[in-house]
């Protein structure tokens, strides 16, 4: 008889082929055919009507296990084994479409190294199919069945394999900020120490990821460090690529925006030699293009909308070739926001559901959280407020339950508006107060400025004699802007305090305050904040262009 696991689909379980059932039992078809029909008569199994092939199930569950319990261990090992061995060698079709099948079989069977590799085979033939959670699973089951397995070189570098795919199908199905994440990648760390150095520097990444997500930027900072030197000593131009792209992700969040650029473009630099190829597989989105989307994201705040599109575009069209969800989510989530800060809200609702859809058919959970949060924004920019601030909601509740701290202050800051909009000021001031709160050296500083003007509008839209309160706020956002070289939330700021100042009747303070910031701009004259500070200029005086 064929035995299945709790895992094995529901429609196969407990069945015996008769074919199989013949291979097995040693009996002539005569002798079968007799025992076959005396358990029959006896209502012990039926026979299950699937085509021209014959197959029989138990009639209940408890007869299949009294009769499994009855037989001698040894035997049961056996038949396991025997079976396992027919399946893999006389029904391919059975062994690729079902490797967990012959998995279960050789663990009964005791073959631990034939159940591994059959459990690695079902763990990536689950994750190519978008059933992560499955395959999480499988990979389990192998790193267990592993350990079982006396200490050597190449048990430990078996491990590692498994550990580093492990680590993968945690980040598309729980996130890098997921405690299963960072065991996998730990293990990995330890594993990789003294063997594979390219293993080492993904282990290390996925790591990275972890706490960089986690807004653990200390140890981020560390492990992008640790990453860069290991790519330099070892002349390993992949640890190199990561090491500029970990770090320019790190200091993006830390607020240090022109930094950020720096390594980020070193990163896209080295992607164009010889020495690295296609590989998002391994850092789960290519380097390049994740390297391509921060840049785009950080070229908006260092006061280049138009460049930072050109970059995203870029992106979104190289993950759209790569065809691998888990990149092209990203991509376009990372193309909802830009838009979003671009003012350009329709599309971005149109690349934040793209994310979205993709993220819930292949059961990416930290896209589709983000995308639904990024949707949210774009709806309320649009006056789609009820909509609009149910997934705001929906996304801080889910990331605050998956431990994320990533731009936690960004994603706090729109709620607070949407907030401030639906004229609800208890909301509003709960929201931002805790993303001031979540800012500080080692949470990240990307949105500080943002939020010391929000707080001076959100006083004036409750207030309108807080003028005085107000312009403190944005004097601050003016100063950390100014400090972060931040350019788009400097006009934004000097915007904000420029129509402060002219609704008391000061027209020329607040000519001086914004003509200086709007001046250094080169581009993105199309866009919206730099249309109305340009239309702010004019009713305050000459406007130089």
């Amino acid at each position: 008889r064929i035995r299945h696991s709790d895992t094995r689909p529901e429609q196969t379980s407990s069945t015996g082929c008769y074919d199989l059932l013949l291979s097995l039992s040693d009996l002539s078809a005569a002798e079968l055919d007799l025992i076959i029909s005396r358990l029959e008569e006896g209502e012990i199994i039926r026979r299950m009507e699937r085509g021209q092939a014959r197959q029989y199930t138990f009639k209940h569950a408890l007869l299949r296990d009294a009769a499994y319990e009855s037989l001698l261990r040894s035997n049961r090992r056996s038949l396991h084994g025997r079976l396992a061995e027919i399946l893999a060698r006389e029904h391919g079709d059975i062994a690729s479409s079902q490797p967990e099948l012959l998995a279960y079989h050789f663990a009964q069977a005791g073959e631990v190294e034939e159940a591994i590799r059959y459990w690695v085979l079902g763990g990536k033939r689950a994750s190519d199919q978008s059933a992560l959670h499955e395959a999480i699973a499988l990979y389990r089951q192998a790193m267990d069945a592993l350990a079982t397995l006396p200490s050597a070189p190449e048990r430990d570098a078996r491990e590692l394999d498994i550990a580093l795919q492990l680590g993968l199908c945690c980040i598309a199905a729980h996130g890098y900020a997921a405690d299963e994440t960072r065991d996998a990648f730990e293990r990995a760390v330890t594993l990789s120490e003294d063997g594979d150095q390219n293993k080492e520097l993904q282990a290390l990444f996925g790591l990275w990821g972890y706490f960089w997500m986690r807004a653990r930027h200390d140890r981020a900072m560390a492990l992008g460090d640790t990453l860069l030197e290991k790519g330099r000593k070892l002349e390993l131009p992949v640890g190199r690529i990561v090491g500029h792209r970990a770090l320019g992700s790190t200091l993006f969040t830390l607020g240090r925006f022109a930094d950020a650029r720096t390594h980020v473009e070193k990163a896209i630099a080295l992607c164009e030699g010889e020495h690295f190829g296609d590989q998002p597989s391994q850092f789960a989105v290519h380097p390049r293009t994740a390297s391509l989307l921060i840049l785009g994201w950080d070229l908006w705040i260092l006061g280049y909308p138009d460049l930072a599109l050109e970059n995203v575009a870029e992106a979104v069209a190289a993950a759209e070739r790569s065809a691998h969800p888990y990149e092209v989510a990203f991509a376009h989530y990372v193309a909802s926001a830009v838009r979003l800060l671009r003012r350009e809200p329709a599309e971005s609702l149109g690349h934040a559901e793209k994310s979205l859809t993709i993220s819930t058919e292949h059961h990416i959970n930290l896209y589709a959280l983000y995308s639904r949060f990024g949707r949210g924004c774009a709806l309320a920019e649009m006056g789609r407020f009820a909509e609009g601030a149910a997934d705001i909601a929906a996304g801080i509740k889910t990331a605050d339950a998956s431990k994320l701290g990533y731009l936690r202050s960004f994603m706090l800051g729109w709620q607070a508006t949407v907030m401030a909009r639906e004229q609800d000021e208890a909301a509003a001031r709960a929201a931002l107060s805790q993303a001031i709160i979540a800012v500080d050296d080692v949470a990240g500083r990307a949105w500080e400025a943002e939020l010391h003007r929000l707080k001076g509008e959100i006083l004036l839209s409750f207030d309108p004699n807080a003028a005085e309160e107000a312009q403190a706020c944005f004097a601050r956002a003016i100063s950390v802007a100014r400090e972060q070289k931040a350019r788009s939330l400097e006009l934004r700021a000097a915007s904000s305090m420029a129509k402060c100042l002219q609704a008391q009747g000061k027209a020329q303070d607040a000519r001086d305050q914004l003509a200086p910031v709007y001046e250094r701009f080169d581009e993105g004259f199309e866009t919206a904040d730099l249309r109305e500070a340009a239309a702010l200029l004019e009713t305050t005086g000459t406007i130089q262009t």
